[in-house]
């Protein structure tokens, strides 16, 4: 079974969830300011932990603080070329006090989940990186506290791609075919999923 990555503006859940894909090359439209503050807004109404809310967004938009940001990124399968780099970026910031907090980190992978849900409802494509080279630098040059951690930050752009999501059983690691084109395996449902007791797939 073969899904495409296509713009959206169904507001039904099931297809939000099931279409988004992670985007490493995008058009350089860009994004507006009240679009990204949206995404920000849905985001900090993700569950947390006591409600504690451990976490701050940092918006990044703009071509030189683009830049800033995308010189400090790691990316799978190597990083976009010039003319299909991200366009904004949201850096997902969580309070040191709770950085060994299972639950409070828990709670910020829910939330970067919501933005890129929240992104997807608008066509805009993400890709979410943890992969950070020498985050005191980037702190430093994003002015970011030192009572704040970066958690992981979160591309954001209209897609320049439509990577195709296909059911796997055997290698689950993302690839670029002969033609550029990002396939991305999935397990399959039957291989994951036990009803009522844990049955053994082997």
């Amino acid at each position: 079974m073969f899904l495409f990555c296509t713009d959206t503006t169904d507001t039904d859940i099931h297809a939000l969830i099931q279409t988004r894909r992670s985007i490493r090359k995008y058009k350089q439209e860009e994004i507006s300011l009240v679009i990204l503050k949206q995404i920000c807004d849905d985001a900090r109404f993700t569950p947390s932990p006591g409600n504690l809310q451990p976490w701050e967004f940092l918006i990044i938009h703009g071509r030189e603080s683009t830049n800033n940001v995308f010189d400090h990124l790691e990316w799978l399968g190597g990083a976009p070329e010039n003319g299909k780099t991200p366009v904004a970026y949201v850096v997902l910031l969580m309070s040191k006090k709770y950085s060994d907090e299972w639950s409070c980190l828990a709670g910020l992978g829910a939330c970067g989940q919501n933005i890129l849900l929240s992104a997807w409802s608008y066509g805009i494509g993400s890709c979410w990186i943890g992969s950070i080279n020498n985050q005191k630098t980037l702190k430093k040059i994003l002015k970011i506290p030192e009572r704040l951690n970066i958690f992981s930050i979160i591309a954001l752009g209209y897609p320049a791609e439509k990577p195709i999501v296909e059911e796997s059983a055997d290698s689950i690691r993302p690839y670029r075919d002969a033609s550029g084109k990002m396939h991305i395996p999935k397990k399959p449902l039957e291989d994951i999923l036990h009803i009522n007791h844990y049955e053994s797939k082997e």
